[in-house]
């Protein structure tokens, strides 16, 4: 099992990385972080927040980790843009 779990994290790293990527080739976003960090931190963060609401039943930390998720992209874009 976690031959199998080590390769769900990474396969969904790689995906969340190759979008971000995508997103800076098109000029939809300008990252202050490497794709690979920042699909990292999202995955992890949303990974923590599945577990958490899974143990409480409390679905707000996951809506808020989600929110903060798409204002870190946002924000990362908009400074990177102001520069």
């Amino acid at each position: 099992m976690r031959v199998e779990v080590k390769q769900f994290i990474e396969a969904h790293q790689r995906w969340l990385e190759e979008l971000l990527r995508e997103g800076v080739e098109r000029g939809e976003l300008v990252l202050i972080h490497s794709p690979k960090s920042l699909s990292r931190v999202i995955f992890n963060s949303l990974q923590g927040s599945l577990l958490i609401r899974r143990s409480t039943e409390d679905v707000s930390q996951l809506k808020e980790t989600i929110d903060a998720m798409r204002k870190l992209v946002e924000s990362e874009s908009s400074i990177q843009q102001t520069r």
